[in-house]
Parts: structure tokens; C-alpha cells; sequence
């Protein structure tokens, strides 16, 4: 179905969005005065979530499609 990809293609680019203000964030930690493990922390947890919910839309979408 069409539908299927254009979710399809919503799904990456809402992950390639929060890859690019991941990879600013990182960019900015030198600048910061927080400790930058916390940054660190903070944006490791940020990665492991969009991963996680990406997967999650992604898996049914291509399951949904196979049964077609």
C-alpha cells in the first residue's frame, strides 16, 4: 500500500530530526559548564528511546505489509 510507506517515510524522517539535534547537542557539550557526563547521560538515554520508538513504529508498519 502507499499508506504503509508513507508512514514509512514519516518514521525516518522524524528519527533523522532527533539524530541532527542529538549530534547539535553533542556539538554544544564542550561549551557547556555542566559536568559533561551528565550531557553525556542525558544524550545516550536520548538515542536509546528515539531507537526504541522507531523500532516500534517501524515493526508494525512492515508486518502489516507482508500480511497484504
Amino acid at each position: 500500500d502507499e499508506g504503509d510507506w508513507a508512514i514509512v517515510v514519516l518514521v525516518v524522517a522524524a528519527a533523522a530530526a532527533s539524530y541532527i539535534a542529538i549530534f547539535t547537542e553533542l556539538a554544544t557539550l564542550k561549551n557547556l559548564p555542566s559536568k559533561p557526563v551528565t550531557n553525556l547521560l542525558v544524550v545516550g538515554a536520548t538515542v536509546v528511546v528515539v531507537g526504541t520508538i522507531g523500532l516500534a513504529m517501524l515493526l508494525p508498519v512492515f508486518s502489516m505489509s507482508k500480511q497484504h
